[in-house]
């Protein structure tokens, strides 16, 4: 079977339960959720790969470091541009009304703000490494995708959700759909479609834009959480709609759920809100009452939301609330069941896997680290770090999509640990021995 065939395949024929790894002819264990696969460039279990912000030579580099080629790449794009969330990448608010106004085939947006703030366009678009990157599956994590107009500065708008759940957003997310299908256009065909992360992880947390506490309506208390999937999926659902108007067909992208596990959210009376009750597709059923339409143009039909989550992203970095302690399960003083079970307000790793087998999405780890230690948040020793990585992964397989390994740019591998580390416990030579 040639590249192109099996890597397409991965996509376009994703099977419902089971999976087989292609390079090894391994069968998995059956499984409920959909995979993507063994990685056709890499052979593994799943597509593996690393985090490219930065320069261009990241992803090779880091192929060469680990001695095995990459089927994947995580792109991440910045945000705190006014002119992202609040004209849609346009100039002005005038523009993205204009913009909206065009007819598809005389479509000739202005690509300002976020376009023009950083590598990720050229990454995903422009020249090298674009042409390499959109050979793999891309994975986008998309940061702060409100208008400005009804953000959350200084927590100064706790009902941010209900606002977008009701529309304030439609326009500028229709139209970036449409942006982003003019440039899949100009790019040319790719083999892998790209995954995001939508309303990323810092808009459901730490950020202003965290759903949690409460507001008035009325006389009436809201808890903000519960507007979030409506927020969420209302979100996906327009940008969808944007692309399919521009470009003809469906928006070929997955899009993915990413909670940040560290934090949680509370609700009006302060309580915790478990991950599972903000999770988007509970409100697949949603009924639009009747046609969203401005200056013409058919921004979201009436009917269902339908369900907008294909995958559950996680991002082991921000998936703990201790280091690693402990080279295995057995070692003495180890946290890992702690890691993996999580406690009343955080979800452990293995409870967002079950969560994911039990919805039917693949779980994708687009950013995990053998981190350097910063501070009591970081193990001391990053080889801990991957065995347990490696262990998750392991157990996990038949519902893992892909893992990315994160914050490892291109001089940043060669540097000495500090302090330095002793072979069993180096990153690299812990990942050359659980990857080769």
């Amino acid at each position: 079977m040639s590249r192109t065939s099996k890597s397409s395949s991965l996509w376009s024929n994703l099977p419902l339960v089971g999976a087989i790894c292609l390079g090894s002819q391994l069968s998995f264990a059956q499984s409920a959720a959909p995979t993507f696969g063994a990685g056709p460039i890499s052979h593994y279990q799943w597509s593996t790969g690393h985090w490219v912000n930065g320069e261009s030579d990241r992803d090779q580099t880091f192929a060469d470091w680990r001695a095995m080629p990459t089927d994947s790449v995580t792109q991440s794009i910045p945000y705190g541009s006014d002119a992202w969330y609040e004209t849609a990448g346009s100039a002005s608010e005038a523009d993205v009304n204009a913009e909206i106004a065009q007819l598809p085939l005389n479509f000739a947006p202005k690509f300002d703000g976020i376009f023009k703030n950083g590598a990720w366009k050229d990454h995903v678009w422009g020249a090298y490494p674009a042409t390499l990157h959109r050979k793999k599956l891309i994975h986008l994590g998309w940061m702060d995708p409100i208008p400005k107009s009804v953000g959350n500065g200084n927590l100064a708008n706790p009902k941010v959700w209900y606002d977008i759940k009701n529309g304030s957003a439609d326009k500028y997310l229709f139209l970036l759909g449409r942006k982003f299908a003019a440039l899949d256009k100009d790019s040319g065909p790719t083999t892998y479609p790209m995954t995001f992360d939508f309303a990323y992880e810092w808009t459901l947390t730490s950020h202003p834009q965290f759903p949690s506490g409460s507001y008035l309506l009325g006389s009436e208390r809201h808890s903000t959480y519960k507007d979030f999937p409506y927020g969420w999926s209302r979100l996906v659902r327009v940008f969808r709609e944007g692309y399919k108007y521009q470009s003809g067909k469906p928006c070929p992208y997955k899009f993915s759920w990413r909670p940040q596990l560290r934090h949680s959210v509370k609700d009006k009376d302060g309580n915790t809100v478990k991950s599972e009750l903000m999770w988007p597709n509970n409100v697949a059923d949603w009924n639009i009452s009747s046609d969203v339409k401005l200056a013409g143009v058919t921004l979201l039909p009436k009917g269902p939301i339908g369900a907008q989550a294909k995958l559950l992203c996680l991002s082991w970095h921000d998936s703990s609330t201790e280091p690693v302690k402990g080279s295995s399960k057995t070692a003495p003083k180890n946290n890992w069941q702690t890691i993996l079970d999580g406690d009343a307000n955080y979800w452990g790793l293995q409870k967002a896997a079950d969560f994911a087998l039990s919805k039917g999405v693949p779980l994708c780890m687009p950013e995990w680290s053998p981190k350097r230690d910063e501070g009591a948040r970081f193990s001391p020793n990053p080889g801990d770090v991957i065995r347990l990585s490696h262990y998750f992964f392991k157990k996990n397989k038949s519902n893992l999509a892909y893992e990315n390994v994160f914050d490892q740019g291109s001089g940043d591998l060669f540097k000495p640990w500090t302090p330095r580390q002793l072979p069993q416990q180096d990153p690299a030579e812990v990942y050359r021995e659980l990857w080769k």
